[in-house]
């Protein structure tokens, strides 16, 4: 009998290849159909990192070009054009009117606004015209993201979305000249110039620093693809708030950034060692399902994700431990939580901790020539990141709660500490009651009961564990009087400390609400709180002892 994998045309027997019939799959593959290679590319898109100072460039370059030709098409025109007021582009909407670069770089915030009630989007004819010409630019990145961008004018224009208002000729002339406008910028200007004469409320969206400028001068709100519902919303950013500290997205999804491009560089190792592995040096690239660009990177992170997918029984399956199954399960994880693109800081600690279990992963298999050391130690760089900001948000915090008088969190802090004080007390007197370890804890509910000594042997080193870690940072806490990066532990074990917990906490109602690092430390540096915490500490030493005593009466049975 044969046995084997399929694998992109290629049974895969013992060390060699099998065919069968009078064609062989050796050779290359049929080429992809045009449209389809382009969806696939702008699919990829989504996950790679974007470089808005080539996309400004590039739009620039195209943007000048433009101009100058239709400076020699509208001095011809320009005489015959009706004086009457042209037709309102959109009734009593909010009107964002979108520069061709956020279209580049961030198709995503665009399609957002799209769906958002009471907002319109303004195309104007200008930005029509450079998408068209951007979709043969030079730099790939820049043509694929034109395309996608084109492509999804047209089947919002095609459904006839009533959100989507693109600018017509008509428009776009009679702006132009109304406000003499002869470069491009100018003409976008003019667009939301003539808008807010028409009496609607306008709002220009553009990443170009100069064109956002020339808005606010002229009394147009301006924002770009990161704070533009901020202004919306009429949440504009101050100087004061600026001076608060970084933004929180931004940093984020900075962060997010380089993790996934330390993530695509270990995969993209990973997949090369394991193709050549398996199939070697001649036959690897023809049987990829999606072909190496020639320059690293040579795939995109989408693109990686795809392949260790649609390669795992024939390929990853067998190298990996345990049938490849925790190795597909965690890309399935890292690729999900990617899918999000607005971040936050507790958001972003999760990601990096799925990503560093993929590096383990991926780490049980091989060292791949010290790669995974070294992706590791960039992702433990880009969480002291994260934890560096988290310090510099915190005192930022603290100091407008001071300033303004604001709530100061005593009440949730209290709250967090009693349910997770109330959780250990309970669980360390079910242990101690089913291993008969003697104590002094009240009888309480609930009345924690575990089915026998063996489930409770099962479940107490975990619980062990969970406890001795928290006890061990508050101490610090409690002890220490800079409470930097010692305080910031501490707040993560106790936050998260139900959800690190694999036990059962059912009867304990799932809290809603959040306690934040500045609450935490401001509750630590009120002199009125601290017996409270020195009797906090005592108490979790306690249940520690008792939590000791079963492990060794446990070990002894």
């Amino acid at each position: 009998d044969r046995t084997g994998c399929w694998d992109g045309g290629h049974l895969r027997q013992g060390g060699g290849e099998v065919s069968w019939g009078e064609d062989s799959f050796e050779g290359e593959r049929p080429s992809t159909p045009p449209l389809v290679q382009e969806m696939q590319e702008e699919e990829s898109m989504e996950w790679e990192s974007v470089d808005r100072e080539e996309i400004l460039k590039e739009t620039h370059r195209v943007r000048d070009m433009l101009s100058q030709a239709m400076d020699t098409r509208e001095n011809e025109v320009v005489d015959n054009l009706e004086q009457g007021k042209v037709k309102k582009l959109a009734g009593t909407k909010a009107l964002v009117v979108v520069d061709t670069n956020v279209f580049i770089s961030s198709l995503g915030t665009v399609s957002h606004l799209r769906d958002e009630e009471g907002v319109a989007v303004v195309i104007p004819w200008m930005v029509v015209q450079e998408l068209d010409s951007l979709k043969t630019s030079s730099s790939r990145d820049t043509a694929v993201r034109a395309r996608a961008a084109v492509r999804w004018l047209h089947n919002c224009l095609q459904a006839k979305h009533p959100a989507v208002l693109p600018q017509t000729v008509e428009h776009g002339r009679r702006a132009a000249t109304q406000f003499e406008s002869r470069c491009a910028d100018d003409r976008i200007l003019a667009c939301c110039l003539l808008l807010k004469e028409e009496d609607s409320q306008v709002t220009l969206l553009t990443n170009d620093i100069n064109l956002a400028n020339k808005g606010m001068i002229n009394g147009i709100k301006s924002g770009d693809s990161e704070n533009i519902m901020g202004v919306l919303s009429g949440e504009e950013v101050s100087n004061e708030r600026q001076e608060q500290g970084p933004d929180e997205k931004k940093i984020c999804s900075e962060l997010i950034m380089q993790g996934e491009n330390t993530t695509r560089d270990l995969l993209e190792t990973v997949l090369r060692k394991e193709f050549l592995l398996a199939y070697g040096d001649k036959l690897w690239e023809k049987l990829l399902s999606i072909k190496p660009r020639p320059s690293r990177p040579h795939w995109s992170l989408a693109n990686l994700f795809t392949m260790f997918s649609k390669h795992h029984i024939a390929v990853f399956g067998l190298a990996f431990p345990r049938n490849g199954h925790e190795l597909k399960m965690r890309l399935e994880t890292v690729r999900e939580k990617l899918r999000n693109r607005v971040w936050r800081v507790q958001e972003v600690k999760v990601v990096l901790s799925d990503i560093s279990g993929l590096f383990d992963v991926i780490k049980e298999r091989d060292s791949y020539e010290g790669i995974v050391d070294i992706c590791s130690d960039k992702l433990a760089d880009i969480s002291g990141q994260l934890e560096d900001y988290e310090m510099v948000a915190a005192g930022n915090q603290k100091k407008r709660i001071l300033e303004d008088g604001g709530d100061d969190g005593q009440e949730l802090v209290q709250q967090l500490f009693q349910n997770v004080w109330e959780i250990i007390a309970s669980f360390t007197r079910g242990f101690a009651t089913i291993l008969s370890v003697s104590n002094t804890l009240p009888k309480f509910e609930p009345d924690i009961q575990f089915q026998s000594q063996a489930d409770a042997a099962h479940n107490l080193p975990g619980f062990f564990s969970t406890v001795s870690s928290l006890q061990e940072s508050m101490r610090e806490v409690v002890a220490c009087q800079r409470r930097g990066p010692q305080l910031l532990e501490f707040h993560n074990l106790l936050t998260q400390f139900r959800t690190n917990l694999e036990l059962d906490q059912a009867y304990w109602a799932t809290p809603d609400y959040n306690v934040t690092l500045t609450q935490l430390e401001m509750f630590f540096g009120k002199e009125q709180n601290q017996e409270l915490m020195r009797g906090g500490l005592d108490q979790i030493s306690d249940f520690r002892q008792i939590l000791i005593r079963c492990m060794n009466d446990d070990s002894a049975m």
